[in-house]
């Protein structure tokens, strides 16, 4: 027995005496036997050399380090497992087959080297299917006290100054255009804004603030209305509003016109004086509704009252509506959805003629081919049928801003229908839909229309001849032209603060102010960029699915953006237009290249905090009424930790890590949440499946195994199907790693008679040996600029981190320590590198600057730590720890300094790696 093999021997007994001794469960071994004596086998012959001459050292070692050296032969890499098996290296060269033949798979893998969004692959259902609501992540449980301050948190962003006098921005040149002759009725009195439901809480774990209700300003000719007011990661604050004249009339004027009009101001709760927003360090801005999501849906009336009133040349009512209608649809922006709801009857429920879509010509032959099938008409069933309008509306979810209304005709009467006015304005105002009632004729008790409009953030208009019915549907189209978004990121991070805008034209002035807003609660780095993808319109006949992707944050100096959707069937994509709020004027869409991605470049950088539509994408060959689509961001391109996460629904999921376990009597490779929820097993093989690594686009993860007799590395999709072999050398391969760009794979092999660092395509190809030393170097890990490889290398007669160009070239040793450092990753932003050194007399998790300035120990804790890797925010670490006698999965979070526990297995759980 070589001297290796007995210290494994001695130190599973010394793990089931402690087992036995603290009560511990009891383990199966078979596995882990199984796994090291594959590892460390040594022909008896070269064993009988060396025993000599390292009995002696061997015999002490066995007494120091009998509780680390379970988990690294186990789990660890092999220099872990020799620094901390047998002590400090022997004096003298080391043996050549020692390295040829005793490597491990690491068990240290690199955090995926690009920023992510959301780690999570989003999937987009059609709108008829209601989004379900996002689940908080629990909160983090402390951590034991730290002696060394962690990797930093983002600096805080300073607050501007106050400024002496705000210098008033310029009155537009034009003044701004009313709305046609059509006017909407208000109340005598002005009726109370009403605050909408409160916003659920997103799947980020952040509760954004409720909708707050402005405080209304001082009479005026310039007024705002339907105010609805919101926080949104990352550091957004959002209002959205009418401006309405003395008249009542929306303010219809350019989006710039009013963002030229227009002044914000800031103040923390319960101070006096305002402070105007530094426009120098962020952006703001104003946009009119094209730029935005809005869904809109008619209840037609199509009973008897409708159909048989009639102007002189013979028109009905129900032809009119019709017309008016269609003339809406043209007017309505491309990208807004449109569904169509029609009652005709007590004695018949309401029908669906048109889910919402973005399809004007569907919706004209629906509602033609209702009117025509000559159904009777009766009495009305008007509020059955607006409740059934209001279920076709996405469920409000927080993540994408949607504005909804639903457009009815009335005239104020309805004895037949099973709900109320009062329960229709409260299920309103639970779905945050405004309501736009068109009274036609004497219409009955219409103080009451008006005050649910008022109460839903909506506008009553009247029609008193039928011949106004096309100008009043005219008119609600410009109260959708007249709604307007503000948008700006603040620099404050912490605190409530309370906003005042103040928006001035031809010498008027509104404004308003708001109570205040938990700024804190939302606060994220603004390189987050936030994407969201509205719900496809699904045309059976055609067998297609259309929709559009915007962007709702726009980081600093983005210019190109890399994406592709994984689906099976034929895809078109093309740049949204900026006459229909598109933001990439001016940009160049390449097709998808060889690996399916498709390419936009621009001119110039996007402005800081713009959104607005981005892409339309039409999918062909349809043939179900869903449809699975998967969008993934290419981040790998964006310097500074710049990364764009797609947002909404279940499109927005926490993210995730791989991790290998022993929890079914050999290693296989299990996925979770990042707060340790849905665990899932991925692989299912005899062998030993151990090393985990996300592709930068989330899509694959790269592991080693030995299932095919060796250790190989292969590939499988995030679900554990299409496992794909990619090296198959008799010498083992280890550690596999993804370039950020993902057409490569480092790793390191004894193949060649010594363990080096080598690099393949990402298909297998091209395998080749990067570093040549007679010493061990292993656990590459990519910058995430793709231009450098760090290692592990004991070149120097330590182990020590060194880094290297990507070609092998000009190598630097990076660490110099007596102690073994090991396994690095390099930090999303390339500024840092994580790694697992034993300086402190055992193992801990250290961060070192990437030129080797600034060593921080992150983990202090009397039982080892091993195997670093960074989460796609640069925020927190994942590793695996003994601290419970056991091996599990740990997070710290390196902003509020706490550790959580993510597995609790009486089996060994080990090699974490987040997904990006």
């Amino acid at each position: 027995m070589t001297w290796a093999r007995a210290q494994i021997s001695g130190h599973l007994k010394s793990a089931a005496a402690r087992r036995e001794s603290s009560d511990e469960p009891a383990r199966v071994e078979r596995g882990p036997g199984i796994v090291a004596r594959a590892r460390w086998g040594v022909p008896a012959g070269r064993a009988l050399v060396r025993r000599r001459a390292h009995a002696a050292r061997a015999r002490r070692a066995i007494a120091t380090s009998i509780t680390r050296c379970l988990a690294v032969f186990l789990l660890g890499g092999m220099l872990m497992a020799l620094a901390a098996c047998g002590g400090e290296e022997p004096d003298g060269e080391a043996p050549a087959q020692t390295a040829q033949t005793l490597p491990t798979p690491l068990a240290t893998p690199s955090a995926a080297p690009t920023a992510t969004a959301v780690p999570a692959i989003p999937t987009i259902t059609p709108t008829v299917q209601p989004t379900s609501e996002p689940t908080a992540t629990a909160a983090p449980a402390p951590s034991p006290t730290r002696e060394v301050e962690p990797s930093p948190a983002p600096a805080p962003t300073a607050t501007p100054t106050p400024r002496a006098t705000p210098t008033p921005r310029a009155t537009p040149t034009s003044a701004a255009t009313p709305a046609p002759a059509a006017t909407p009725l208000l109340a005598a009195t002005a009726a109370p804004e009403i605050t909408p439901t409160p916003q659920r809480t997103p799947a980020s774990g952040l509760t954004p603030a409720p909708e707050i209700t402005p405080t209304p300003a001082a009479a005026a000719s310039l007024r705002f209305t339907g105010v609805r007011l919101a926080l949104r990661e990352p550091s957004q604050v959002q209002a959205t509003f009418s401006l309405r004249d003395q008249d009542g009339n929306p303010v219809i004027a350019p989006a710039a016109e009013l963002q030229a009009a227009t002044r914000i101001f800031e103040r923390p709760a319960g101070v006096e004086a305002w402070e105007e927003v530094d426009y120098s360090e962020t952006n703001f801005f104003v946009h009119s509704s094209e730029r935005f999501d809005l869904e809109v849906v008619f209840v037609l009336d199509f009973t008897r009252s409708m159909t048989t009133r009639r102007l002189a040349d013979g028109a009905t009512g129900s032809t009119l509506m019709r017309q008016a209608l269609a003339s809406a649809l043209d007017r309505l922006p491309a990208a807004h959805r449109v569904g169509v709801v029609a009652f005709h009857d007590r004695s018949a429920d309401p029908v669906i003629i048109a889910f919402p879509t973005t399809d004007r010509d569907l919706i004209r032959a629906e509602v033609a081919r209702f009117a025509e099938s000559g159904f009777d008409a009766g009495s009305s069933r008007l509020w059955d049928a607006v409740e059934r309008g209001l279920e076709l509306f996405s469920a409000p979810t927080g993540a994408a801003d949607v504005t909804r209304a639903l457009v009815f005709l009335s005239d104020g009467r309805d004895t037949s229908s099973l709900r109320t006015r009062s329960e229709i304005g409260r299920l309103a105002r639970e779905r945050d839909v405004q309501l736009y009632p068109l009274g036609l004729g004497d219409v009955y008790q219409d103080s009451e229309l008006r005050l649910l409009a008022a109460a839903t953030n909506g506008a009553y208009y009247a029609a008193a001849e039928l011949a106004q019915l096309s100008a009043q549907f005219s008119a609600l189209v410009n109260d959708f032209a007249g709604q307007y978004k503000l948008s700006y990121t603040t620099l404050r991070r912490d605190r409530e603060h309370e906003i005042r805008i103040e928006t001035t034209l031809a010498g008027d002035t509104a404004e308003f102010a708001s109570e205040p807003l938990p700024f804190g609660e939302v606060y994220s780095p603004d390189t987050q960029g936030r994407i969201a993808v509205d719900p496809p319109t699904m045309d059976t006949e055609n067998r297609t699915a259309t929709t559009f992707i915007r962007a709702l944050h726009v980081p600093r100096n983005i210019q190109h953006f890399r994406f592709t959707l994984d689906v099976d069937l034929p895809v078109a994509v093309s740049l949204a237009p900026a006459g229909a709020g598109g933001l990439l004027e001016g940009w160049e869409l390449a097709q998808p290249d060889a690996v399916g991605y498709w390419l936009a470049t621009g001119p110039a950088p996007l402005p800081f905090g713009n959104f607005g539509l981005l892409f339309k994408v039409v999918v062909a060959d349809v043939t179900t009424e869903e449809l699975e689509l998967r969008i993934v961001f290419d981040n790998s391109g964006y310097t500074g930790n710049k990364r764009f996460v797609v947002v909404g629904g279940a499109e927005e999921r926490l993210p995730r890590i791989a991790f290998a376990s022993l929890r079914d009597d050999n290693w296989e490779i299990y996925i979770m949440n990042s707060d340790g929820s849905g665990l899932t097993r991925l692989t299912d093989d005899p062998g030993n499946d151990v090393a985990p690594h996300w592709s930068p686009d989330g899509r694959r993860i790269a592991f080693a195994s030995n299932r095919a007799g060796n250790f190989d590395i292969y590939v499988m999709d995030v679900d554990g199907s299409a496992v794909t072999q990619l090296t198959d050398h008799e010498g083992d391969d280890f550690a596999p790693r993804w370039s950020p760009d993902g057409r490569k794979l480092a790793f390191y092999s004894e193949r060649d008679g010594n363990v080096d660092v080598y690099v393949m395509n990402a298909d297998g190809s091209e395998q080749t040996r990067l570093t040549v030393n007679r010493q061990r170097d292993l656990a590459p890990s990519w910058s995430p600029d793709g231009l450098k490889i760090a290692f592990t290398s004991d070149r120097d007669r330590n182990f020590d981190i060194f880094v290297m160009n990507a070609d092998g070239s000009q190598i630097t040793r990076l660490t110099s320590d007596r102690n073994a450092d090991t396994a690095p990753v390099w930090s999303p932003a390339g500024h840092k590198l994580a790694f697992t050194s034993r300086r402190a007399g055992n193992w801990e998790v250290y961060t070192i600057n990437a030129d080797g300035s600034e060593l921080a120990r992150v983990t202090t804790h009397p039982a080892d730590d091993f195997g670093p890797a960074w989460s796609a925010d640069g925020e927190s670490l994942a590793f695996y720890s003994i601290r419970n006698l056991n091996y599990e999965i740990y997070v710290i979070d390196l902003v509020e300094n706490t550790i959580t526990r993510l597995t609790d297995h009486p089996a060994l759980d080990g090699d974490p790696a987040w997904s990006p």
